[in-house]
């Protein structure tokens, strides 16, 4: 069986060793940019709900041929992102112009000038902060999660733990912070603690467990296969909170995915607190595919945060 992640590798490889023209691709919350080169790929992770006026923080992630690459400069429009005063932080913050849109150019370099290429991200109208923040339903161990609220744009003030074990802040625009989850999380229910500047508070989150898997990660013109996602942590989940999960097919030119480009699945549980659901893959052309699963956040709950206390002496 080949695991999802060997599925996207083996996806991504083609062309890996020559410069690509840049892919930008918007999930649940936000954007994921591809820049590839001589040099590697890089990832950008930005917020989807970018506008004008906002502060933004964003971060990078390179492959393992690009890793040692320090230092890079990422070009929001004509907002440089310098780093933060962490050494060697992949982390951005960019302004956003007032006048900005409707897309703004998104550019990778190198410290000595090499382009990695430049895509484009659209920008809103200016946008009223939300009043209250959400921690989210459903989150996927091992993947991202966006939580929602009056944040300040800056992933730096940002704290998000659960159950005691931090989640990294990847993005953040005014309206939305972008976390990921650990692969350590322990399935289930958990306590999501977030602290936002001199702020805290927590609500209970669940947290998913979601395994794709084929017999293949390559087919030949007409060959039938398939595809079978698993969900698991979704014991003593109530039956009118049964979360989604969106299964798409990444390389429709590829393959058919049971008819459909994307698949929303209920994860109803058996006794055991697993879902499984297994869809057919017919081969148009040929060749590598690649298969993606994502969990609907769900409506969350919503918190106040609380000024933290300090101890006093």
């Amino acid at each position: 069986m080949v695991t999802l992640a060997a599925i996207s590798l083996l996806a991504l490889s083609q062309g890996a060793t020559a410069k690509a023209a840049p892919t930008i691709k918007e999930e649940v919350g936000f954007i994921r940019a591809t820049f590839t080169s001589v040099k590697g790929t890089i990832t950008v992770i930005l917020p989807s709900d970018i506008a004008q006026g906002d502060t933004i923080s964003g971060t990078y992630f390179p492959d393992s041929k690009s890793k040692d690459i320090e230092d890079l400069q990422i070009d929001l429009g004509t907002s440089h992102g310098p780093p933060p005063e962490i050494a060697n932080s992949p982390r951005r913050v960019w302004t956003v112009p007032l006048d900005a849109g409707p897309r703004l150019s998104l550019t990778v370099w190198t410290p000595d000038g090499v382009s990695f290429g430049t895509t484009y991200v659209n920008v809103e109208a200016k946008r009223a902060k939300v009043s209250q923040f959400t921690i989210p339903s459903f989150l996927r161990i091992g993947a991202a999660g966006v939580l929602t609220g009056p944040f300040d744009g800056n992933a730096e003030n940002t704290r998000v733990n659960a159950t005691g074990v931090n989640c990294a802040v990847v993005a953040e625009s005014p309206r939305s912070s972008v976390i990921l989850v650990p692969s350590s999380m322990k399935l289930g229910m958990s306590t999501l603690e977030l602290t936002e500047q001199k702020q805290k508070g927590d609500a209970q989150t669940r947290m998913l467990g979601v395994q794709i898997s084929s017999p293949k990660a390559s087919l030949t013109h007409g060959e039938l296969s398939s595809v079978t996602v698993k969900v698991d942590g979704l014991m003593g989940v109530a039956e009118s909170k049964l979360p989604m999960v969106i299964l798409e097919n990444l390389t429709p030119t590829i393959i058919d995915l049971d008819s459909k480009v994307k698949h929303y699945l209920i994860a109803k549980p058996l006794e055991d607190g697993t879902y499984s659901k297994t869809l057919s893959i017919t081969s148009l052309l040929g060749g590598k595919f690649a298969v993606s699963a994502v969990v609907d956040p769900g409506s969350g709950t919503k918190i106040d945060l609380k000024p933290i206390e300090l101890n006093r002496h």
